[in-house]
Order: structure tokens, then sequence, then C-alpha cells
């Protein structure tokens, strides 16, 4: 009986599952963080929480780097750096956001 390859690699299994998550758009994605709900963040996340989270970034370049990705994004992919990056600000972990972007 031939063996089948063994696809699952837990390493990567999350990845994997992030790169097949929908892409959002910005009123999405806006309306999606505002029903964000944790420990941490327990009335949601609203432009204006995420705008001074991003304004603490004390790198000028990344700062401004963070604010073009959310102001000016027109869709927004879950393997995007920034989703954790920003999401990391509010104590979110990569797991908390999976399953926020799935609601």
């Amino acid at each position: 009986m031939a063996r089948l390859p063994n696809t699952f690699h837990p390493a990567t299994y999350p990845e994997q599952l992030r790169a097949e998550m929908p892409s959002k758009t910005s009123v999405e994605f806006r309306a999606a963080l505002r029903r964000v709900r944790t420990e941490s963040v327990p009335e949601g996340i609203y432009a204006e929480d995420l705008i001074a989270k991003i304004e603490l970034i004390s790198d000028r370049d990344l700062r401004e780097e963070a604010l073009d990705y959310f102001e000016r994004g027109s869709y927004f992919e879950r393997t995007n750096p920034w989703v954790d990056i920003l999401g990391a600000m509010f104590d979110l972990t990569p797991e908390d956001i999976d399953y926020w972007w799935m609601q």
C-alpha cells in the first residue's frame, strides 16, 4: 500500500489558513474592527483608536507606512504583516485576529 505524503505541517498550517481567508474592503475592515471584543478591547476598535496607537510608533517611516495602510488601503489581506502588528498594539494574538477576521 502506497503512503500518502504528509501534507500537514503544524508550524505552517495557521499561515496556510490565513492565506485562504478572504480579503476585506476598507469598509468591511473598519466594520469588523468595531466588532472586536476581547478582555483588552471590550468595546471594539474605532478608527481614532487605531490612529492613536499608530501615532505612538517612534520610527517616522514605519508610522507613515502604517497610516498609509490603514487610511488609504482599499482592501486588506489577513497575511499582510500590518494586520498582526496593529493587532498586537491592542494585545490581540494572531488567533484572536483569525477569529475576528472570519466574523
